[in-house]
């Protein structure tokens, strides 16, 4: 990899990188349409209630195991480093997102070869939203691939080591390994072959066992809410390209571009390890098919891992056909350019909307006292993290298991009931319902607003507060 600039000043770009979540944290954070999605915001408050108050939860009450592994323990600890200073929660993201944002200008430093690169290789794990563990993934796939995968010069075996860590971030990237390792098999390098999968498979061993010695158990709460569905393929496939979530339409879309222009490349060049080439491609083709087949949420950042490589495949096998570079460009540079476009757009018109969620969160504290607990199904992640409240996760998520057996037989109503949760917040009510979710049903008989919302905003972000009425919670 050529170096562009002399490494004082990447030294000095990658300072300045990181301070920008310190002068822009409202821009990052706003909502709707920040750079975060909620699921972001889980992680975060979880990494920062292990790191200040030693409880592995997002609520502050319940125990939780509903988050990758690894991704958390590295945002725990960067708040446990944070926490020796100050405990402001916007202190303790801006410095989470400084390092998410560190990890992006590392892919950009390290497998980058010119300016160009670099800028699109750092905006990638910025469009598919920030602060999610499938970027660190991409960042250990590609240092595996481009140091001993398709390593120009002596296999380095020191780069092994990145694929322990793999099963840790997500248990469903070992795909990519045991993809990629067939290569080994069918040249009839067996032990390459063998020490690679041995590798991932210590790996596994110590995702289930760090699981059972923490939790008890060995599958996240989030899994097995995910595997309700895992079968339902027809509707997985609906609900990913033209339900509530056809935004991966669009993704798929994105994806295909990508994945054609790789295949040209790798056809076009003269490099021999061409097959090499196509077997990183079809990795990440089955890890995004798999998703698309047996998950009905399928969101921004399952395709972060596949792009990347995609991208990957490009810029190493690109060459000097002049028709082919300018499709490379046009692409790649094109879809910044439609990310910073859209932002912008997003900025102007969703400004009322942002300005009432943000307003939204503070009040609640005035409102709310701090040992109450509040229930909340979507935006929970956003409202959770800056209302400093013990909000419960009503999608089960980031819940326990316990609650996971309510959600299952539709009783809800129950759980709120049993532990007397006397607040709801919600961003999908009419006139006569404030909330039908899984046996819990309540109408405006049932409860007293606190806090609505001015008339027009966007029925998905113009949050309530509704305190339920006592008449309610003693019936049985």
């Amino acid at each position: 990899m050529k170096i562009i600039f002399k490494n004082k000043y990447y030294i000095l770009l990658g300072i300045i990188i990181a301070i920008i979540p310190f002068l822009f944290i409202d821009t990052i954070t706003r909502f709707p349409r920040g750079l975060m999605s909620d699921d972001s915001y889980f992680y975060a408050k979880i990494a920062y209630n292990i790191a200040i108050n030693k409880i592995s939860s997002f609520d502050g009450i319940n125990i939780t195991d509903g988050y990758h592994l690894f991704w958390c323990w590295c945002l725990t600890g960067i708040s446990s480093i944070t926490n020796l200073f100050t405990e402001n929660i916007r202190i303790h993201l801006s410095m989470m997102i400084s390092f998410y944002l560190t990890i992006c200008f590392a892919i950009a430093y390290f497998f980058g070869n010119n300016l160009k690169e670099r800028i699109y290789y750092f905006f990638l794990g910025i469009i598919f939203k920030i602060m999610m563990e499938t970027t660190l993934l991409a960042f250990l796939l590609l240092l595996f691939i481009d140091k001993f995968y398709i390593g120009e010069k002596k296999q380095n075996k020191y780069f092994l080591i990145p694929i322990l860590f793999i099963p840790l971030i997500r248990i469903d990237a070992c795909i990519f390994i045991g993809i990629l390792s067939l290569y080994y098999l069918l040249k009839k390098e067996f032990k390459t072959f063998f020490c690679i999968n041995t590798i991932l498979g210590v790996g596994v061993i110590l995702h289930i066992f760090a699981m059972k010695l923490i939790f008890g158990h060995i599958s996240t709460v989030s899994s097995k809410i995910k595997a309700v569905n895992m079968f339902n393929i027809v509707s997985n496939i609906q609900n990913n390209l033209s339900g509530i979530y056809s935004v991966n339409l669009i993704l798929l879309i994105i994806c295909f571009s990508f994945l054609t222009l790789a295949i040209i490349n790798i056809v076009c060049s003269t490099n021999k390890e061409r097959i090499k080439g196509f077997s990183i491609i079809i990795a990440g083709i089955i890890f995004i098919i798999i998703h698309n087949l047996t998950n009905n949420n399928v969101r921004y950042w399952y395709y972060i891992p596949t792009i990347y490589l995609f991208t990957y495949v490009i810029f190493k096998y690109s060459h000097k056909i002049k028709i082919i570079n300018f499709l490379n460009n046009f692409v790649c540079l094109g879809l910044i350019f439609v990310f910073i476009i859209k932002f912008h757009i997003d900025t102007n018109s969703r400004k009322k909307p942002n300005e009432y969620s943000k307003k939204f969160v503070t009040q609640i504290k005035s409102i709310v006292e701090p040992n109450e607990s509040i229930f909340q199904v979507d935006g929970s992640g956003f409202v959770g993290y800056f209302s400093d409240r013990h909000l419960i996760n009503g999608d089960g998520l980031v819940n326990t298991h316990k609650y996971l057996s309510f959600m299952r037989y539709n009783k809800i109503d129950d759980y709120i009931k049993q532990n007397q949760i006397k607040y709801i917040i919600t961003n999908n009510y009419t006139n006569e319902t404030i909330i039908n979710y899984k046996g819990l049903f309540l109408t405006n008989n049932d409860v007293t607003p606190l806090l609505l919302p001015d008339k027009g905003l966007p029925k998905m972000t113009a949050f309530g507060l509704f305190k339920i009425k006592e008449a309610w919670l003693i019936n049985e």
